[in-house]
């Protein structure tokens, strides 16, 4: 993320479990199995998107090919969030 501009060195995980009986507006998935294996989330959401995206921490290889496979999905899910906004999100906002 550092070579997006993006300072993550702070951030730490939190489990999903904390959020399962919240209300949200939206959820977004990205992982490949995330319809096999997330937990549901049981309070109100809408919608429930899923976008599913290789792990790339499961490549196998060189440290080049495995960093590669990690910037090569961290763009396509910013390729993909952006579409979304820009067709579906930023419209509803307008309204």
């Amino acid at each position: 993320m550092n070579e997006k501009g993006i300072d993550i060195r702070h951030h730490r995980p939190t489990h999903i479990n904390r959020y399962l009986h919240e209300d949200w507006d939206c959820v977004i998935t990205v992982c490949g199995g995330a319809h096999e294996y997330c937990p549901v989330f049981d309070g109100t959401v809408t919608p429930l998107l899923h976008y599913g995206f290789a792990d790339p921490s499961q490549e196998q290889g060189t440290s080049e090919h495995i960093i590669h496979s990690f910037y090569q999905i961290r763009d396509a899910i910013q390729s993909a969030f952006f579409t979304l906004y820009r067709e579906q999100l930023r419209p509803c906002m307008s309204q």
